[in-house]
């Protein structure tokens, strides 16, 4: 899968940007990340295309959390040493949904 299959899984959705996250072979490692214009169309995308089927892999679509809020969830996590934090990503991953793994389809 590349940045533009990634994108035109969202098209309806006012996409502004998509990665599809790579390993140093250029293969895709199974899921990547989409910006959308607006909170509206982020929320329409997650429930539109969460478990749709993509290149006969199932997605699963969620929020990506950055750092300092996965951070939050997992206590034992170690803590940043900066006290400003970026905003959380506003940017739902794609990933496929294979054998309880979570990661995008990829073209192989």
């Amino acid at each position: 899968m590349t940045n533009d299959d990634l994108k035109n899984l969202f098209k309806n959705f006012n996409v502004q940007n998509g990665h599809v996250v790579m390993d140093r072979y250029e293969r895709s490692k199974g899921f990547g990340f989409v910006e959308f214009l607006n909170e509206k169309d982020q929320k329409a995308a997650l429930d539109a295309v969460n478990k749709t089927i993509a290149g006969g892999r199932e997605l699963t679509v969620k929020i990506a959390l950055n750092f300092e809020s996965r951070n939050d969830r997992n206590p034992s996590a170690p803590s940043s040493s900066s006290s400003s934090a970026p905003p959380p990503s506003s940017s739902p991953a794609a990933s496929k949904n294979e054998n309880d793994s979570t990661s995008e389809p990829s073209t192989s």
